[in-house]
Parts: C-alpha cells; sequence; structure tokens
C-alpha cells in the first residue's frame, strides 16, 4: 500500500510538471495562471431576447450590447457592427488628447482657458445640470471635469478650440474614426469600446494619464443608463451620449452609454447604444442590459470561485 500511495504522488507531480509546461503553454497571457475562466453565453441568449422583447413593445427600434470579461477576454456582442451617432461620446478621444498635450507640457491641466459657447450647443435631456459662466476664465482640468462629469458642451467646444488640431485628428484614425465633412461623424459600438480597452491597459497613453482619464470618467454624474442596473456604489468609469435626429417618420431619438464595471476580481466592460422615439425608455433599456449582465456575471463568479 505504501509502495502504491508514493507511486501516485509521484505520478501526480509528473503529471503536473507536464501540464505546467505543455507545448506553447509560455506563450499564453501569463495572467491566466491566475485566473479562473468565467465563459457566459446563456447572457447572450438572455440579453438578445430582451432586445427583441423591448422592439416588440415598441420601446426600442434598434439596439447593439458590447460585452468583455477583462480578466479572460471573454466577449459577445450583439449587433456590434452597427452604425451610431456618437454624440458626446467623442469626448473621450477630446479627453485622451488634453491629457497627452499633459504628458508632453507638464502643467498643461493648471493653463486657463476663457470658456466659450458653442453656437450648436444641442440642450440635453438626460442630464440636467449647473453651467459654467460663458466668459469667465477656468482651468483646463476644470473644463475636463465638467466635460466628462456633466457633458457639458461648452466646455467641450472651449477645449476642441485650443486642442482640436492635427493631434486630435490622429486620435480619431488610431482608434479607426472618420471624422470631417458636412455629415454626422458615426461609428460601430465595437469600435468605440477599444477606447476604454487602452485606457483600462494604459496602451494609449501612459498608464498615470489613463488612471486620471478613468477617474474622470468615474465621476460622471449620469445615473440612468448602465449605473442605474447596478448596485449603489459599484465603481463605474463610463460615458453616456445621446442625440436626437429628425426624420419624415418624426423625431428619433439615440442614447447610448459605455464603460468598465469594476466588479471585485471580474472587472468588465459593457456598452449599449439605442436608438428609439422615447429617450427615457431608451435609459430603461440600457438600465435592463446592465442589471441583466450584472447577475450573470455575479452568479458565474460566485460559482468560479466554488
Amino acid at each position: 500500500m505504501a509502495n502504491f500511495t508514493r507511486f501516485a504522488v509521484c505520478f501526480l507531480l509528473l503529471f503536473s510538471a507536464a501540464c505546467s509546461s505543455a507545448p506553447g503553454s509560455h506563450l499564453l497571457n501569463p495572467a491566466l495562471r491566475h485566473t479562473k475562466r468565467m465563459p457566459m453565453p446563456p447572457a447572450k441568449k438572455k440579453v438578445s431576447d430582451l432586445i427583441q422583447a423591448r422592439i416588440a413593445a415598441g420601446d426600442l427600434k434598434e439596439g447593439s450590447v458590447y460585452f468583455h470579461a477583462l480578466n479572460t477576454g471573454y466577449w459577445f456582442g450583439l449587433g456590434e457592427h452597427q452604425k451610431f451617432i456618437p454624440a458626446s461620446l467623442l469626448k473621450v478621444y477630446l479627453l485622451i488628447r488634453v491629457l497627452q498635450e499633459e504628458e508632453s507640457w507638464p502643467g498643461a491641466l493648471k493653463s486657463s482657458l476663457k470658456l466659450q459657447d458653442d453656437v450648436r450647443n444641442a440642450s440635453q435631456e438626460v442630464l440636467p445640470y449647473e453651467r459654467l459662466v460663458q466668459g469667465r476664465q477656468y482651468t483646463v482640468e476644470e473644463l475636463l471635469s465638467h466635460m466628462i462629469v456633466y457633458s457639458d458642451n461648452s466646455a467641450a467646444y472651449t477645449l476642441h478650440t485650443r486642442f482640436g488640431d492635427k493631434s486630435l485628428e490622429k486620435i480619431y484614425f488610431d482608434f479607426g474614426l472618420q471624422t470631417g465633412g458636412k455629415d454626422e461623424t458615426y461609428l460601430t459600438l465595437k469600435q468605440y469600446m477599444m477606447v476604454f480597452l487602452s485606457l483600462y491597459n494604459g496602451t494609449y497613453i501612459g498608464a498615470d494619464l489613463s488612471g486620471r482619464a478613468l477617474q474622470f470618467l468615474s465621476d460622471s454624474k449620469f445615473k440612468d443608463g448602465l449605473k442605474a442596473g447596478l448596485p449603489p456604489g459599484l465603481p463605474v468609469a463610463h460615458k453616456f451620449g445621446e442625440r436626437g435626429v429628425s426624420t419624415p417618420q418624426g423625431r428619433l431619438q439615440q442614447l447610448h452609454d459605455c464603460g468598465i464595471i469594476y466588479y471585485g476580481d471580474y472587472p468588465y466592460m459593457l456598452g449599449v447604444m439605442t436608438r428609439g422615439d422615447d429617450i427615457k425608455k431608451l435609459a430603461a433599456v440600457i438600465k435592463d442590459v446592465s442589471a441583466l449582465i450584472y447577475s450573470e456575471v455575479d452568479y458565474r463568479s460566485k460559482e468560479a470561485r466554488n
């Protein structure tokens, strides 16, 4: 019996060593050695059913969803290649451009600019806020904060007049975004989510400034989309965008919310883009998708720990 036990122990040790040195194992992401898989195939079907039910109910005309588990790389999308008008989502690219300036010229965020009003300034329907004072001097950092936290269009316009140069165009180009001309800019959800992935990994601007960008985004006051479907206090770095477009059939609304949800050891990216007639119903769709995904991640994470 003792001989058998010694044989079994030796076999297990040899087997473990063989597994750890399997062909190609050195080519894998080292983080995978410490990560438990958390596949979520059922979630895609549930989200698809939710979207189709909302379309059938008339709450939604079109919707796109993108999910990405950041510790495993598992992702799925629904209509993630549909094109939408990004609207205020573009402010994240401008945020990156200004932080690039700080990277090249430390202290740039402390410089001042006079607030200018955008004559095209569209009124917000989903996030009322106290506006900055026209003609007053604000630091670049204050303008950045207002642009992201409140999605302030005047702050964005003021920053764009100073930083909307070829460097910003290069950022658009690097992320596959085509701008310019008289037509609206369009992008896909999957395309847009790559900007959040680059910030999370600190791959486009340095880690310190990427963290700073995510801090601005985590201070967002918009609570009717992704955050509405999450437990209070769960950190979320996100940006919303809204746009109304006149069509022969009437006014068509678009509402989007995209970001990173910091759920313990299982952070994930989630983006939802929507089109429909009623902005409040679109916000409810985003909320319900967020709640559904959270419940799936919560369940799967507990399952993975056992």
